[in-house]
């Protein structure tokens, strides 16, 4: 039965509240031509893709200072801070609202799980174990609960849960070893859809082993006696999941395609990275680290796309014609060497670029507009905003070393060094 179970939905082309659809566009994909711009690149000015950018000062005082390492999202006119596992909440101008902290053992409370923010509503969802079983529990945006989905069937099975659509959540799975008997089919599926009625409506299939990749000796010694592993790799190759409107775009480290995942339990090629003479025949991981190698990937973390572009990050390894020795972003603390460079490619026009640094040593896109910082994105909203953060320090450092707006000096002319962070949202066309 458990073979006719999984045969039935890798056959069955399912709805998630009638979002995904059958296309004959999802046929085609797109050849970005990357390894003709080896090399190569252009200073990228943000008012090629946003009408504007707003610096929002986050109000400062003992209960909306921001812990390390936040996580900045911006939905339904408000911006929400992941840190030290609650979420700090704001309005649009930067004025503290709530925590958003609920983890405790009460009936409406959760006690394993961080919360998420739901894109477009700005809810707050969350899962947890409960009896054996996943339990989703729903809060409005005002941190109320709602109502909670039993998850029966998934049990002590998953690591993480996106919403992926109106009525669709995708639950990522271990990669568990093929032990005759023992749940062999979590081998061959990422991730498991179910809707708000914890009904399973489909899998993410696994990307199959890159015949490229030369498994390191020494780590195939590890593997223990007996365990045969769908993918001989184990654990080493991430396979990244990422969402564009109600589509689901899935591709691996080592990789050259992004495949879509749209009408079915199957992945269709959407964007085929072309890297010219640059491309490996061979790739030895016990050679490959992110700072060197003659190999160029996809960074796995950094996705964004909307309707008329498509932004990622390349690691170019011995190819990289900018490295440079410092900060990977404004919120990290360590310098560390940098060889590798952020595409864009412009899907109205189907060329592809490398972001060249506005100034030695900062990658992003130039801002014309208020003449701060170079931009770089780390969060895409459901509304077509992108946003990033500052730390008052950084802005204040960087107005004494260039010129920037009068609008923006002002906002800096207003902080401490130990003022909360500084939101940057930018409206894109």
């Amino acid at each position: 039965m458990r073979y006719v179970f999984i045969l039935f939905f890798s056959l069955v082309i399912f709805s998630c509240n009638n979002v995904i659809k059958k296309s004959n566009q999802y046929l085609s994909y797109t050849v970005i031509d990357v390894g003709s711009n080896i090399g190569k690149g252009r200073v990228v000015d943000l008012s090629e893709i946003a009408y504007d950018i707003t610096y929002i000062p986050l109000e400062s005082n003992s209960d909306s200072f921001i812990g390390r390492s936040p996580v900045v999202i911006f939905e339904n006119e408000r911006i929400y801070i992941k840190s030290s596992g609650v979420i700090k909440v704001f309005d649009s101008r930067g004025k503290y609202i709530f925590t958003f902290d609920r983890k405790g053992r009460g009936p409406h409370e959760y006690f394993w799980d961080r919360p998420r923010v739901e894109k477009g509503t700005g809810k707050f969802y969350v899962a947890e174990f409960k009896g054996g079983n996943i339990v989703l529990k729903i809060y409005s945006r005002d941190g109320d609960f709602q109502n909670e989905i039993v998850m029966s069937f998934v049990q002590n099975r998953f690591v993480a849960i996106d919403k992926t659509s109106a009525n669709c959540y995708s639950f990522k799975l271990y990669n568990y070893s093929e032990i005759p008997g023992v749940m062999e089919q979590d081998n061959e599926f990422s991730r498991i859809l179910v809707d708000s009625l914890s009904n399973v409506i489909g899998y993410i299939p696994k990307l199959p082993t890159d015949s490229r990749l030369v498994l390191d000796e020494n780590r195939a010694e590890l593997i223990p006696k007996g365990i045969k592993l769908i993918n001989p790799l184990g654990n080493s190759i991430p396979q990244a999941l990422h969402f564009f409107k109600d589509s689901i775009r899935v591709y691996d480290f080592f990789g050259d395609t992004i495949y879509s995942f749209e009408d079915s339990s199957s992945l269709h090629p959407r964007y085929v990275m072309d890297y010219g003479k640059y491309a490996s025949s061979k790739i030895f991981l016990n050679q490959t680290t992110d700072y060197s190698g003659k190999l160029i990937t996809i960074d796995h973390n950094f996705y964004y796309e909307t309707d008329n572009f498509l932004l990622l990050s390349f690691l170019l390894r011995d190819y990289a014609h900018e490295p440079f020795y410092g900060k990977k972003s404004y919120l990290h603390l360590k310098d560390q060497e940098i060889r590798d460079s952020y595409g864009y490619f412009n899907k109205i026009t189907n060329k592809f670029t490398f972001l060249n640094q506005p100034l030695k040593g900062m990658q992003g896109f130039r801002d014309d507009i208020h003449h701060g910082p170079p931009f770089v994105p780390t969060y895409l909203s459901g509304d077509k905003y992108m946003l990033t953060v500052y730390y008052p320090h950084t802005l204040m450092d960087y107005a004494c070393n260039n010129k920037v707006s009068g609008q923006l000096q002002k906002i800096i002319d207003g902080l401490a060094e130990n003022d909360n962070i500084v939101v940057a949202l930018v409206k894109l066309k």
